[in-house]
């Protein structure tokens, strides 16, 4: 199995535990996060928005059920994989309503874990299909089709109301010259504000720092066309 373009939070107590397996999650993964408690793991993963999280029933602070309830409370795409010990099982009935991805016993075999990450890479790529529009061939830069938040590397990028507005009509009329008028009545949505080319000049210039090189470009005239690979 090669390494995925996949993001990881890795939570484990025990120093040389995670230190080892982080070092067998770098075959598979492009980036790991590491966290030694519930609390850090919460945290990292408001911050970074992995794609999967790997972690113990039994960690610091916050147990891992408690972590998984408040990941599924943001998140009902990321793939939670739960490992725990046999006296715990019994524990792991409470998460069925956490839509967990699996469980692993442990200690963990590594061939199950690799089965079961190949599983997991599998089914993300599916959704991804479903759920990402890339905009670019390398696949650093997506947007969320519903919402169109903008997203490189699986890490969010921040956006103004105006950009993400502009990002949604621009890429909605793709491949098309757009007037700036046009842009700014979408935009803006006010029959009594008067038209300013400056603000819609500033407004692309600052959207185009935000996304790939030459996604979008100046057209001759006074408009703009949102480009796609």
């Amino acid at each position: 199995m090669t390494q995925r373009n996949f993001t990881l939070l890795y939570v484990e107590d025990e120093t040389n535990v995670r230190k080892n397996y982080t070092l067998y999650f770098q075959l598979y993964f492009d980036k790991i996060y590491e966290a030694k408690d519930g609390e850090e793991a919460l945290t990292i993963f408001n911050e970074k928005n992995p794609d999967i999280v790997i972690l113990d029933i039994e960690i610091p602070k916050i147990d891992g059920l408690e972590v998984a309830r408040k990941i599924r409370e943001k998140s009902n795409d990321t793939k939670i994989i739960m490992l725990t010990a046999h006296s715990d099982k019994p524990r792991l009935l409470k998460a069925i309503k956490l839509n967990l991805t699996d469980y692993l016993i442990k200690p963990v075999n590594r061939i199950d874990l690799k089965n079961l990450l190949n599983k997991t890479f599998n089914d993300l790529e599916k959704t991804i299909k479903e759920d990402k529009i890339f905009l670019d061939k390398n696949k650093e830069f997506s947007i969320d089709p519903k919402s169109f938040l903008l997203y490189k590397n699986n890490e969010l990028v921040e956006l103004s109301k105006y950009e993400i507005k502009a990002l949604s009509f621009l890429y909605s009329n793709k491949n098309k010259v757009i007037p700036k008028i046009d842009i700014f009545n979408y935009i803006w949505d006010d029959f009594d504000k008067e038209f300013n080319d400056a603000n819609i000049r500033n407004l692309i210039k600052n959207l185009r720092k935000k996304l790939p090189e030459n996604t979008i470009e100046s057209v001759y005239g006074g408009g703009y066309i949102f480009k796609t690979s």
